[in-house]
């Protein structure tokens, strides 16, 4: 009995495998000016590919790419500054063509708004008709932010404003006509990443000294005494 050589080919297909991501953050409720750590892991544990993390501020901002990182052992660290106070979408999305199926997870962060501080000092002699310098610096330092300034005694009010220089202080001259007592407001209103803030100072306004002189012809002159 004879037997022919007999060939069988069979066809068979290798789909790509698929990857869960597991990410998380160290906090999803932060301080702006934090940092944000970002952990991202891979089941299973693959070493390549690309794995990008992107963010967006739903209705302030498109996607933004943070960075693309190739993971090791399925695992990626980040840490990262968000550019701005406000709720963060946070889009992961790992690609390794042709051995693996793209795969993609989201994450929300609230980073909210950061507090300040104001101080107030006075600069010059609380003496009526004396200019005083008002100053008052704000914590952190926020360059060009204007702040609201109210004077108030038992009988006026004054209102203005000061700009906040590059050591953190803003400045506004002011000179009481009358003696007593002064409450000094300066506010800030805060914008998109910080609080607002207040500071409050009682200034006690003398009335200026009597000063007395003879002039050269014998006359007695009063200065001063208001």
């Amino acid at each position: 009995t004879y037997f022919q050589e007999a060939i069988i080919n069979y066809t068979f297909i290798v789909l790509p495998g698929t990857v869960y991501i597991i990410a998380y953050v160290n906090s999803t409720n932060i301080t702006y000016g934090s940092a944000v750590n970002i952990y991202v892991k891979l089941s299973p544990p693959i070493s390549g590919g690309t794995l990008t993390i992107s963010y967006e501020i739903p209705g302030l901002t498109p996607t933004i790419t943070i960075g693309s990182y190739t993971p090791v052992n399925g695992t990626v660290q980040i840490t990262w500054i968000p550019p701005q106070a406000g709720t963060y979408v946070i889009k992961i999305y790992y690609t390794n063509l042709p051995n693996y199926q793209p795969s993609s997870t989201n994450l929300t962060i609230t980073i909210n708004k950061a507090p300040c501080s104001l101080i107030i000092t006075i600069n010059g002699t609380p003496e009526v008709l004396h200019e005083l310098a008002i100053q008052s610096r704000i914590e952190p330092v926020i360059v060009n932010a204007q702040l609201n300034v109210l004077i108030k005694s038992n009988t006026s009010s004054i209102s203005g404003i000061m700009y906040i220089n590059m050591s953190g202080i803003g400045t506004y001259i002011f000179t009481p006509k009358m003696p007593g007592n002064y409450s000094i407001i300066v506010s800030w209103p805060g914008n998109i990443n910080y609080q607002g803030c207040r500071a409050t100072y009682v200034l006690n306004v003398m009335k200026a000294p009597l000063t007395l002189y003879v002039n050269g012809s014998g006359n007695l002159i009063a200065a001063g005494g208001y």
